[in-house]
């Protein structure tokens, strides 16, 4: 019966039922499609198209191995330029030869427009490989900034979504904050910026960005024993002209206050806490305040709770429906390195802003 079919067709069908790549679905999802190939020559070359469509290279062995095929299988090499949309990467070794081997791999998909990248440290230049790209992921990844007189800047002219957890910014040997890297001349069209950090990390400064941002995400990572939280950054959102949701997590309750800086009215905010104080609480203290920014929310995100705290929602409950708020809550997923909460929270809002119920 699939031999019946034209390969378009069979291409849909098992782009459709065949498990999206992921760091822990890649085995099943190679198996599978490995599989379909079998059935007939039509069916080989559907399943390749939907094979290369995603590249997950989890070690280096990986990785030479892809360039290898890519750069010397004529198919492969067509396969790679025209139809790789999403990479993956999470190499370790040497940095300088990680650093080489991931540019090399870079160059064999031009038009990836998905970039994720695990523990790998990468020349910030280098992803100007990729000048398709329209949503970037870091997961402690090392942003390597050349020290040149020119100060040239890495162009990704179509980016519309980044997120970057736990990541450094290294110069010359030392960490240093985004200020240098998050800028209107690299992202014009960045509007969507997800940033996790900790006392150890590069701090999101993001002065260069903050007008054109409409969605960020905020949240710091739990501290180390001895260190205290980061401060959130006051004066990036006190710019933040077009700013319509947040995501803010607030560890001392006093954190509330960072809404006092920003300047217009925000259509969503979701709020978490770090455990020390309830969200219940910093709820009935967000909704009981007068901050300018909340007159025109439309919808609250707010972490499932149970038992107790269950009671002290409904408060939450009743003061939303008093000032025609949609209350939605939402299950954190804890696992930083797949962004599940970022991705969660971008769908919600997008939602939102296109005036879906979905969410509610």
């Amino acid at each position: 019966m699939l031999e019946s079919l034209p390969e378009d067709v069979l291409y849909t069908v098992f782009d459709y039922v065949v498990p999206p790549a992921s760091w822990k679905k890649t085995p099943a999802r190679y198996q599978t499609l490995l599989q379909l190939s079998k059935v007939s020559i039509k069916c080989a070359h559907a399943a390749q198209k939907v094979l290369y469509e995603e590249a997950q290279l989890d070690s280096v062995k990986e990785a030479v191995l892809w360039c290898m095929v890519v750069e010397e299988m004529p198919r492969a090499r067509f396969l790679a330029l025209w139809h790789t949309r999403r990479l993956r990467i999470s190499i370790h070794g040497s940095i300088k030869y990680t650093r080489d081997l991931v540019e090399r791999v870079f160059g064999t998909v031009p038009a990836a427009h998905e970039l994720w990248l695990d523990g790998v440290s990468v020349r910030l230049l280098s992803l100007s490989i990729l000048p398709q790209l329209t949503s970037c992921y870091l997961f402690k990844a090392e942003l390597q900034v050349e020290v040149l007189r020119e100060k040239p800047r890495p162009s990704l002219p179509g980016l519309r979504t980044l997120a970057m957890n736990l990541c450094n910014v290294v110069k010359d040997g030392r960490i240093q904050d985004f200020g240098d890297v998050l800028c209107l001349e690299s992202f014009p069209l960045l509007t969507a910026l997800a940033c996790t950090w900790s006392p150890e990390t590069s701090d999101p400064v993001m002065f260069r960005l903050d007008k054109q941002l409409t969605h960020l995400y905020l949240r710091r990572y739990p501290k180390p024993r001895g260190f205290t939280y980061p401060s959130l950054p006051t004066g990036e959102l006190e710019r933040a002209s077009s700013l319509k949701h947040l995501c803010v997590d607030i560890v001392p309750d006093d954190d509330l206050e960072v809404l006092e800086t920003v300047p217009g009215e925000l259509i969503s905010l979701q709020l978490s806490s770090d455990g020390s104080t309830p969200v219940t609480v910093i709820e009935r203290h967000l909704l009981a305040a007068d901050y300018s920014c909340l007159d025109d929310l439309k919808v609250l995100f707010v972490d499932t709770v149970d038992g107790d705290e269950q009671v002290v929602r409904d408060a939450t409950r009743d003061a939303c429906e008093s000032r025609d708020i949609v209350r939605s809550e939402v299950i954190s997923s804890g696992a930083p390195e797949e962004f599940v909460d970022e991705r969660q929270w971008l769908s919600l809002t997008r939602a939102v802003q296109q005036g879906r119920r979905a969410f509610s």
